[in-house]
């Protein structure tokens, strides 16, 4: 009997142990399984990411007013885009054919950008260009923020939109940034002379244009000796030529885009004999408005970051000659503004090598040296003044003249 108990303690020792050893293996079992699943997640994402990599496509939605009174602006920007888009294919064609440029009308109108978003929904777009219209940018981009989509904007703002969403990315630049640009540019330029302001403001862009402008005159602010608000509509051009004749004004700050008002303004002066240089906007740069101004013995000076005149530039040169086949006519700051708009698309699909819109916008926030059509510029950066070269455009009796001023 104890034989027999001691047999039946062993088998029972050696049952437990059979036993312990069995459940050792669930772990190890466990833990090979989980690591082989982890792998095969792994692998199969980076699996399915190198697929979408290679066969992504990047659509961009192009929100600009083809109909309205802004359709000509509208359809300036969409060339210079597609003059992009072919430089891109020649030079990089397997990247160059994956982009899509997606049209939609926004009809000149702000309910018209509401409706442009939900129709570019449909299509899917990973990535928006637009508008024209300071109003119009700001909608698209505050929709655009909503979908956590980038957006490019190819027009001047009163504000950096990319200072107050972060999805907003600018290839022209604020306001303010053009104000201490043309400040720099009178204190270089004309150190020693008398500068006066005329402005309404009434006008956002305008306001936020001289406040800047007065600011950045800095230790030089002894050359401002009037700054007057003025609204288009109630101005005596009689009486402002006699002001800048008896402060003895050299510069007037003149930001107006009506081309009526700055002819008025520019005959009153010449009837005076005024020894005045007029100081614009970019606006003045568009061939139409140089056109219904006239030949003046006035001189007149604008920023203009772009220019269809700049002849000296090779890439300038083309992209003008593209245009004037396309449109048959010359272009104007915009068209180029486009132009830019769509190589800085293309170089964060380029530098991202993903159409995703969360990657698409990453990249934009470290975008550096962009080819442009006057140099590289920078996109990322987050500040109101971005560290490019302007041209200041001077239209006198002898033609154009050029400076380039930089910040």
């Amino acid at each position: 009997m104890a034989w027999f108990y001691r047999g039946r303690s062993d088998v029972c020792v050696m049952r437990i142990y059979l036993s312990i050893l069995s459940l050792a293996w669930v772990p190890m079992l466990a833990w090979s399984v989980v690591f082989g699943w982890v792998s095969h997640d792994q692998a199969s994402a980076a699996s399915h990411q190198a697929q979408g990599m290679a066969v992504g496509r990047l659509r961009v939605g192009v929100v600009l007013p083809f109909t309205g009174s802004q359709a000509d602006y509208g359809q300036e920007v969409y060339t210079g885009m597609q003059i992009a888009m072919t430089q891109i294919r020649a030079k990089d064609a397997d990247m160059g054919h994956k982009i899509e440029l997606v049209k939609a009308n926004d009809r000149s109108s702000v309910s018209g950008v509401d409706l442009a978003v939900s129709e570019l929904d449909k299509r899917r777009v990973q990535i928006y260009v637009g508008s024209v219209t300071e109003i119009n940018s700001q909608q698209l981009v505050k929709l655009a923020a909503e979908k956590q989509k980038p957006v490019i904007v190819p027009v001047a703002t009163t504000v950096s939109l990319k200072d107050v969403y972060t999805n907003a990315f600018m290839a022209n630049y604020p306001r303010a940034w053009q104000g201490r640009l043309l400040a720099k540019w009178v204190s270089t330029s004309r150190p020693q002379s008398r500068v006066g302001v005329i402005y309404d403001a009434q006008s956002p862009f305008a306001s936020r244009l001289v406040e800047q402008f007065v600011q950045g005159l800095g230790v030089s602010a002894a050359q401002l000796v009037f700054k007057e608000d003025v609204p288009v509509k109630e101005r005596k051009y009689g009486e402002l030529a006699s002001l800048l004749v008896e402060r003895q004004a050299g510069v007037l700050l003149y930001p107006s885009e009506d081309v009526d008002d700055v002819r008025r303004m520019l005959a009153e002066i010449d009837k005076k004999k005024a020894s005045v240089q007029l100081l614009g906007v970019d606006a003045w740069g568009e061939p139409a408005f140089a056109q219904k101004v006239g030949g003046r013995t006035q001189q007149m000076s604008y920023l203009l970051p772009f220019s269809y005149r700049n002849e000296a530039d090779p890439e300038v040169r083309w992209f003008t000659s593209e245009f004037v086949a396309r449109l048959k006519r010359y272009p104007s700051a915009i068209a180029y503004l486009g132009y830019d708009s769509m190589m800085m698309a293309y170089s964060a699909f380029k530098q991202a090598n993903s159409e995703r819109s969360s990657e698409l916008k990453r990249v934009l926030h470290t975008l550096r040296e962009v080819p442009g059509l006057l140099g590289a510029f920078t996109v990322g950066v987050r500040s109101p003044f971005p560290e490019k070269a302007a041209m200041v455009v001077s239209l006198g009796p002898r033609g154009v003249s050029w400076n380039k001023v930089t910040p």
